[in-house]
């Protein structure tokens, strides 16, 4: 699974494979490209909602 990096500002970033490397790997069993970014974008969405959340507590 991808990892976290944190760039120079502040911001945290998770590197994915290019598209095309996807296209040219359609296999989406555990451990192939495919279902590694899936897993990526799902933890991705996680902290999207930690940080959703987090924003909505200040506005109330």
């Amino acid at each position: 699974m991808g990892k976290w990096l944190e760039c120079k500002n502040g911001a945290k970033v998770m590197p994915i494979f290019h598209p095309s490397y996807l296209l040219r790997n359609d296999s989406r069993k555990a451990g192939s490209p495919k279902w590694l970014v899936w897993q990526n974008i799902e933890e991705v969405r996680k902290q999207l909602d930690v940080l959703l959340e987090e924003e909505n507590k200040k506005h109330i």
